[in-house]
């Protein structure tokens, strides 16, 4: 990852430069990286840059890993793609820009970890207010702004297992493909046949979700709306509730 980011860095500094002595090394890059989470440790984001490296108001860390003109430096050509290639890349893959680090991100994620026996499904908004053209509006949110990513979690440590970016309808899909399923089939691929056990809530639940993860030896506990028609009638007559739990486990409801 860092060695991708190193490339892309280097070689946006040196085209708005006009030259190629700008250079970044993997050490520096890494200290910046470090910088970058002690900020947000700090809750320091909306802070200034100057004043983290202020004798009075800053922390010491700043100061001592990394003058501060050399990190405004670095995080203003910071880049996670190449350029020349960026238009190409678009065409076949809307989160180009920074989809190789985020790939290998999750790579590096399943590499590290084996997840527990149950595993949740979500969906997260990063904050971001971009102009971006797969930005989500959810008012809804604390930051009603920003990108929507589908998520696979370990239940216990809260260790993400997968996850890739909503980034608008997929003309791949099947015409009565169900969106909330093929997220759940993608997000649990790595971990099919292993007995895992995926807890879900309305947005995703279905008895056909059930039963395609059953056939994989994965099972499935989540809410689900009792107005879906795979629904048993005698169920839909108790008015006291909106929502039940489907534990679907065996090839049976």
């Amino acid at each position: 990852m860092l060695k991708h980011i190193k490339k892309c860095t280097e070689a946006e500094a040196q085209r708005l430069l006009g030259n190629d002595s700008w250079s970044l090394h993997l050490e520096e890059l890494d200290a910046f990286v470090a910088l970058l989470y002690v900020r947000g440790a700090l809750g320091a984001r909306c802070i200034e840059v100057d004043e983290l490296w202020s004798k009075k108001w800053g922390a010491p860390f700043f100061t001592d890993t990394k003058s501060r003109n050399r990190f405004r430096k670095i995080l203003k050509y910071l880049c996670f793609d190449e350029k020349n290639t960026r238009s190409e890349c678009l065409k076949s893959d809307k989160f180009a820009l920074i989809s190789t680090t985020w790939n290998h991100f999750i790579e590096n994620c399943q590499l590290n970890y084996i997840p527990g026996s149950n595993v949740t499904v979500d969906k997260q908004l990063f904050p971001s207010r971009t102009r971006c053209p797969y930005l989500e509006y959810m008012p809804n949110k604390p930051d009603k702004f920003g990108i929507k990513f589908w998520l696979l979690a370990d239940v216990e440590t809260k260790y993400l297992c997968n996850g890739f970016p909503y980034v608008g309808k997929n003309k791949q899909r099947a015409p009565n493909g169900k969106l909330p399923e093929q997220v759940v089939m993608k997000l649990v691929a790595p971990y099919r046949n292993k007995g895992q056990n995926v807890t879900t809530d309305n947005f995703f639940t279905t008895v056909t979700l059930g039963e395609r993860l059953v056939k994989e030896k994965t099972s499935l506990v989540g809410t689900i709306n009792h107005a879906r028609k795979e629904i048993p009638n005698t169920i839909k007559k108790n008015e006291n509730s909106s929502l039940y739990v489907c534990s679907l486990e065996k090839e049976r409801w």
